[in-house]
């Protein structure tokens, strides 16, 4: 499970960058929670069409747009 800053996310996938910072854990054969600290590239995330991440980090932004009360009346 990892996290990486929405911006950042975006500019992998428009191309903008090559690689992004990603934080957080996985679990190893032992059970024990290994720590994640580093940059990667658009080959280390689920394989989808770059259309499908766009639509993704549209619906993402729209979503905490809409949190935030920017689009309320």
């Amino acid at each position: 499970m990892v996290k990486v800053e929405l911006d950042d996310f975006e500019d992998l996938w428009d191309g903008t960058k090559e690689e992004v910072n990603i934080q957080g854990f996985e679990i190893n054969q032992d059970d024990h929670r290994m720590m994640i600290d580093q940059y990667v590239g658009r080959d280390k995330f689920v394989p989808h069409d770059i259309s499908y991440y766009k639509s993704i980090i549209r619906l993402i932004r729209e979503n905490l747009s809409y949190h935030s009360g920017s689009d309320q009346s």
